[in-house]
């Protein structure tokens, strides 16, 4: 990623972004995450793990039905 090893650990060991990470772990929590990947859609459907195309497209079908019944 490009990323400094040294300099990430260093801002590691301070903790710089420890409340960041707690926040996005509030937030997946919240969200009822409990694997990852995890794929939050319109913040309303979550796609857990691995999952075949089939998954993706009944959930963006469903996606689409609504707005153009809403």
């Amino acid at each position: 990623m490009g990323l400094d090893p040294d300099e990430t650990q260093r801002l590691t060991d301070e903790g710089r972004y420890r409340q960041a990470v707690d926040d996005g772990m509030a937030e997946a929590v919240a969200l009822g995450v409990s694997g990852v990947p995890t794929y939050i859609l319109e913040n309303r459907y979550a796609i857990v793990g691995a999952q075949p195309y089939e998954v993706f497209r009944q959930v963006l079908d469903r996606l689409e039905q609504e707005r153009s019944s809403g």
